[in-house]
């Protein structure tokens, strides 16, 4: 199952960032710099921007979660993800947030990126 998943994560990225004609809907088809600027601005206070974001990712995740009847975010916590989604988005400011939210995915899907450990 985590196979099928990882193949539809990483089949996404590149047809999102290759093909222009494909319509993005939402926040997924933002730049990262914009999730950047709205992260950055959260930390001062204005958490409203970086919102649509974060319900962007959270409802393909319900989606995925939902098709592949198991949580896709194997339980790690949202701090953890808004960091490796705006680590993403910093490394790569021209690709769409929808880039970083299937890279996140099958770095998750694929055992790389773990909840932490319970103290």
């Amino acid at each position: 199952m985590k196979r099928i998943f990882i193949a539809l994560a990483l089949a996404i990225s590149p047809v999102v960032s290759a093909n222009n004609d494909v319509q993005m809907y939402g926040a997924g088809g933002n730049k990262c710099s914009s999730f950047v600027a709205a992260a950055t601005a959260e930390r001062s206070g204005e958490s409203y921007v970086i919102d649509s974001y974060l319900s962007w990712a959270a409802g393909w995740s319900s989606l995925l979660s939902a098709q592949q009847n198991a949580d896709v975010l194997n339980g790690i916590d949202g701090p953890t993800l808004k960091f490796e989604l705006e680590r993403y988005c910093r490394s790569f400011p021209n690709r769409y947030f929808a880039n970083a939210v299937a890279n996140l995915l099958a770095r998750i899907a694929s055992g790389e990126l773990q909840p932490a450990a319970p103290l």
